[in-house]
């Protein structure tokens, strides 16, 4: 064989192995596009699967029952007894007000009747913060009591 016989079977090797390429990237982009749509399939089985689920769960809500109530029982209790105002904020600043001694420095450099009257005013706060929740738990009792409406029951 001649050299001209040489490169066109050098050629033809050269387009055969092209040719296998093409090949094997088509049956790649074919295994891919079959790979991604079973990935959606089962994405869109699962995503039924969730909203059938979902579906059993809304439906069934009706069936789960709490404790029963004993209305009647409830409906001779005597009402919760009132709120009184706790002392919990003015007794830690009176404890702290009592327990203040002054240092040698605060007396050396006047600070003591300034020390005392911040105090004072602390305790002062703390008697208005105490009052200041007495008053909104007694709101949210009075709120509470009123939605119930005394001695009604709610339905069931």
């Amino acid at each position: 064989m001649g050299w001209k016989g040489t490169l066109r079977s050098m050629q033809a090797a050269a387009r055969r192995a092209e040719r296998e390429a093409q090949r094997q990237q088509r049956q790649l982009q074919r295994e891919h596009a079959r790979i991604h749509k079973m990935r959606e399939l089962e994405l869109a089985a699962h995503e039924v699967a969730l909203y059938e689920n979902r579906v059993a769960l809304l439906q069934s809500t009706h069936k789960e029952c709490g404790d029963k109530w004993d209305w009647d029982g409830l409906a001779v209790l005597a009402p919760p007894e009132e709120l009184s105002v706790s002392h919990t904020n003015e007794n830690r600043a009176r404890s702290i007000l009592a327990t203040c001694t002054p240092t040698f420095l605060d007396k050396l450099l006047r600070r003591v009747e300034t020390q005392r009257s911040r105090l004072a005013e602390e305790l002062e706060e703390a008697i208005r913060q105490d009052q200041s929740d007495y008053e909104h738990a007694l709101r949210l009792f009075k709120d509470a009591k009123g939605r119930l409406g005394g001695n009604e029951r709610p339905c069931v």
